[in-house]
């Protein structure tokens, strides 16, 4: 059973939340095998293919605009 990890230990040498792991399975971008309706496995070597290609920094997603600082009107706060 060494030559899988489960996403849990997989999340931890990655850096990754569980989340992330499950989401980048359920993209495609990563390969697992699932055991039963709650287990996926994924495979050692496909853990450290992405742990070599170190890309797994968060961020926003390509086209999602910024959020812009909402703007204090000046007068606001000021007493009369």
């Amino acid at each position: 059973m060494d030559e899988y990890l489960t996403v849990s230990e997989a999340a931890g040498v990655l850096g990754l939340s569980v989340h992330g792991v499950r989401k980048r399975i359920e993209r495609r971008e990563m390969t697992a095998v699932r055991v039963n309706a709650r287990l996926w496995l994924i495979p050692r070597p496909e853990v450290e293919r992405h742990q070599a290609l170190g890309r797994l920094s968060p961020g926003p997603k390509k086209g999602t605009p910024r959020r812009r600082p909402v703007k204090q009107d000046e007068t606001e706060g000021t007493p009369p």
